[in-house]
C-alpha cells in the first residue's frame, strides 16, 4: 500500500515456522544421519492432504481476484506460529498487472514448473495449479517431480489411490485438462476427516487479495 505521505509499505504475515523448503531440507539431513536427531520442528507441519487443501484454497482465492503467482515452490510456502501454511511471494505477480499475458517474463523454478513454461508459455492459473501440486509432490515423496520437461514426462513415482485422486489430475501435461485450484481444494476437503462441530482441520479465514 501507499501511506498518505506517499511512503510505500508492505504488510506480511508473521511466519516463524520457516518454509516448506526448510522442512524438506531438514528431513533429508536427518534421513542421511546414522541415528536421526529427535528434535521437534519449530511448528507442526500438517499432513499432505490438509496442507494441500489449505494451499489450493488460498490459490483459488488469488485466482478469483485475478492474481497469478507464477513461481510456486517450497521456498514460497511458509508456516505461521501455529503451523498454518501461508502461500508467499505474490509481490511480482501482483505488481505486473495487465492480465495473465503480462507475466510472460517472470522466471520460474524448473523443478516445479509446468511443461508449458519450458516451452515459453506465460504463467497462468493452470501452471500455478501444476506448480503447487509439484511442490507438494516433493514434500510427499522427498524428491522433486522433475527439473526438466523430459523428467516431468518420465516421472515414475507411484502415488497411492488417495494421492492419485488429486495429484495426478493437477499434474497432467496438458494445461486444459487440469482442474482449477478451487476444484482441487473442494476435492481434498470432501475427503478430509471432520472434527466436532463440523469444522475442517486446517481451515483458515478468507483473506482478500488486493
Amino acid at each position: 500500500g501507499v501511506a498518505s505521505d506517499g511512503t510505500a509499505w508492505l504488510l506480511l504475515d508473521f511466519a516463524p515456522g520457516g518454509s516448506l523448503r526448510d522442512c524438506i531440507q531438514a528431513r533429508a539431513e536427518e534421513t542421511a544421519l546414522p541415528v536421526p536427531l529427535l528434535r521437534p520442528p519449530a511448528a507442526p507441519v500438517p499432513r499432505t492432504p490438509d496442507l494441500a487443501a489449505s494451499l489450493f484454497l488460498t490459490l483459488a482465492e488469488a485466482h478469483s481476484a485475478g492474481v497469478i503467482h507464477g513461481d510456486i515452490s517450497p521456498a514460497n510456502i511458509l508456516f505461521g506460529e501455529s503451523g498454518q501454511p501461508l502461500l508467499a511471494d505474490f509481490g511480482m505477480a501482483s505488481l505486473l498487472g495487465g492480465g495473465e499475458g503480462a507475466l510472460g517474463l517472470v522466471g520460474f523454478t524448473p523443478a516445479y514448473a509446468a511443461p508449458e513454461r519450458f516451452r515459453g508459455a506465460p504463467p497462468d492459473r493452470a501452471s500455478d495449479v501444476f506448480a503447487l501440486a509439484a511442490t507438494l509432490w516433493h514434500w510427499e515423496f522427498s524428491q522433486p517431480y522433475g527439473i526438466s520437461l523430459a523428467e516431468v514426462r518420465s516421472n515414475d513415482a507411484e502415488p497411492t489411490a488417495t494421492q492419485r485422486q488429486w495429484m495426478m489430475g493437477a499434474l497432467l501435461e496438458l494445461p486444459t485438462e487440469r482442474p482449477d485450484a478451487q476444484m482441487v481444494a473442494d476435492s481434498l476437503n470432501s475427503r478430509l476427516p471432520r472434527h466436532k462441530g463440523n469444522r475442517w482441520r486446517w481451515k483458515y479465514p478468507r483473506r482478500d487479495v488486493e
